[in-house]
């Protein structure tokens, strides 16, 4: 019997690396300005981030773990990253998980805050916006509507988180992004094939002759030879 594959054009794999933060920051990139002004961590539902302690995580879409951000500083720009290379072929499409946190003195929404999820290039041209909020529209982790990458087709895509901290009129607004269950399908890819199946030939006629002579002359020999042992002398 043949060994069985799954190969089909319709089955589409993620190109993604860890795409839930099951492995904290794992294939991410990070960068903050300034320097050392931001904390990423991959936490469960309900812990609060360091190092102000101002943010609540949400319950992750995927996994135990979703992604947030933080910072230290009260204008402070945090971004997280990473860059897909997408095949020449197929249908490429990104889905995810993302949300908003914000603080500020007063709990009235700083302006000029917020967070924007965006896929651009490797040189930081816009592609296309995933999300975003601003101010005081909080927004728990939630699953955000499909982005078509098609025509994006044999380039590097940069998936790319923002979050940006402000002070403006005296408020002190930290806003943070939460990002989780980032996956970019792409169907041209191919499943990997399955373990091949472990048959049992069956004999065909002639080999179960054989089979059988061989079992007579055995048993025939192995009789002979216990008789000569009994043999009295």
């Amino acid at each position: 019997m043949a060994a069985l594959t799954f190969c089909g054009a319709n089955w589409a794999a993620n190109l993604v690396q860890n795409p839930s933060f099951e492995s904290g920051l794992a294939n991410w990139t990070t960068s903050s300005t300034p320097a050392n002004q931001c904390s990423w961590q991959a936490l469960g539902n309900g812990v609060t981030t360091d190092p102000y302690r101002s943010h609540n995580s949400d319950q992750p879409t995927d996994g135990a773990l979703a992604l947030i951000t933080d910072s230290t500083s009260t204008a402070a720009v945090c971004k997280v990253y990473q860059d897909v290379v997408l095949p020449a072929a197929g249908n490429s499409t990104l889905n995810l998980a993302a949300g908003y946190k914000v603080w500020d003195r007063d709990e009235r929404g700083a302006p000029n805050c917020g967070v924007k999820v965006e896929v651009t290039d490797t040189n930081g041209n816009l592609i296309t916006t995933v999300y975003e909020a601003t101010a005081t529209n909080r927004a728990a982790l939630a699953p955000q509507p499909a982005v078509d990458l098609t025509a994006q087709n044999g380039t590097t895509v940069r998936i790319i988180a923002t979050a940006t901290s402000c002070l403006d009129n005296g408020w002190r607004g930290v806003a943070g992004v939460t990002l989780d269950n980032v996956v970019l399908n792409n169907t041209s890819v191919a499943a990997p094939a399955a373990a091949a199946a472990v048959t049992t030939p069956v004999p065909t006629l002639s080999e179960w002759a054989l089979l059988s002579c061989a079992a007579l002359l055995g048993g025939l020999t192995c009789w002979q030879s216990r008789r000569r042992a009994v043999r009295p002398h």
